[in-house]
């Protein structure tokens, strides 16, 4: 059996990092999807009541600070996944440093750390999208 060489195993490397980084992508605009679908499955559940006494008002605003929390804590979870495998990758390509200079050039513009541009462009947005649904539907549930 013939040993694959070295640019072989960096491409197989590299799409397993790459598809990894996208899974992780779709996961946090998948969280985000259903973090407000389900706040708003929360106040149509409080509008669609007849009586308010079934349900207390602290037990819905409870569920809304529970799924926020969760909603917030995913996105930062599935961020930090993606920033250990852009740390990862780019060692990968450090250990295959005979590989082309234009996959280094590609690893080098890509953010680094869980602060990076990625966190403050995508993350924080998130997680005020988040924060203002909750907070509209638990004042929507309390007036």
């Amino acid at each position: 059996m013939a040993k694959p060489n070295e640019g072989e195993l960096l491409r197989l490397f590299y799409q397993v990092f790459i598809d990894d980084i996208r899974y992780s992508k779709k996961q946090q605009w998948n969280t985000i999807y259903l973090t407000l679908v389900a706040l708003g499955a929360i106040l149509a559940l409080f509008l669609a009541l007849p009586s308010k006494q079934i349900l207390p008002q602290w037990v819905l605003q409870l569920f809304v600070a529970l799924i926020a929390g969760l909603g917030v804590g995913y996105i930062g979870r599935f961020h930090k996944s993606m920033t250990e495998y852009r740390k990862e990758k780019k060692q990968l390509l450090d250990r295959f440093s005979s590989e082309s200079k234009k996959a280094k050039e590609i690893a080098k513009k890509e953010p680094e750390g869980f602060f990076g541009k990625d966190f403050w462009f995508f993350v924080v947005p998130f997680w005020m999208l988040i924060a203002v649904a909750a907070v509209l539907v638990a004042y929507l549930i309390i007036c």
